[in-house]
């Protein structure tokens, strides 16, 4: 679930570098046309239009502190989720603001975490159905990761981004740039120190290959977070 959650960020990097998150005209419409094949297996997908929004009722200081992204796009993400899940997910009684309040809870905990009982108290949803909310929409993330993070295939695309980088610093034939990130984990049961990072957490490593604009082309599970840096 931790590596999902990084992909989540991941996806989330890419969308503010492509300023998707700024935009206020239904973004949601041309992402979800360019998916919509990839997307045939999911059945009866809820219409947030035709409900109540829990968003809307979240005043900017919850939304600041605990959720750490913007309303806009926070309105984005929602609806882009929610349009890909399942009518009967989380709502068995037809209450599709359940499933608003699940998914903004799912990113409270990527921001935090954690779930304290005051978000799931303010979002008025189950703990216990929170967390298992936090699973099912980190598997439908993890899932929809390659919509958003790309490495360029053809020789066109990667010609491209070279140039770009070209034009940046002057260092041709560079398409990435290569680095790494450390995601919080719970070590397997015995191989404690070897997850055990210099930062004093247990982790895993992650690769990550950004372009010339800041957008992921890659994001590749590495190695346990104990591992030294330079192997």
């Amino acid at each position: 679930m931790s590596l999902a959650g990084a992909l989540w960020f991941a996806v989330q990097d890419d969308l503010f570098s492509n300023g998707l998150c700024n935009n206020t005209s239904s973004p949601s419409i041309s992402i979800s046309n360019t998916t919509q094949n990839r997307q045939s297996s999911i059945s009866e997908p809820i219409s947030a239009s035709e409900t109540p929004s829990v968003l809307d009722e979240l005043d900017d200081r919850f939304i600041s502190q605990s959720l750490h992204l913007n309303r806009q796009c926070l309105r984005f993400i929602v609806d882009f989720i929610q349009a890909r899940l399942k009518k009967d997910v989380f709502a068995p009684s037809n209450n599709p603001t359940s499933a608003e309040a699940n998914i903004l809870a799912t990113l409270a905990y990527y921001a935090q975490g954690s779930l304290p009982s005051k978000i799931t108290d303010r979002l008025a949803i189950d703990q216990t159905a929170a967390v298992e909310a936090v699973k099912t929409i980190t598997k439908l993330l993890s899932d929809m990761s390659p919509d958003f993070i790309t490495f360029p295939n053809s020789y066109n695309d990667r010609m491209g981004a070279a140039q770009a980088f070209k034009n940046l610093s002057g260092i041709p034939h560079v398409v990435g740039v290569l680095g790494y990130l450390h995601v919080k984990v719970s070590p397997p049961l015995g191989e404690e120190l070897m997850y055990l990072n210099t930062l004093g957490y247990h982790s895993v490593m992650m690769q990550v290959i950004f372009d010339v604009d800041g957008n992921l082309l890659s994001l590749e599970q590495c190695c346990p977070g104990g591992t030294p840096e330079h192997t």
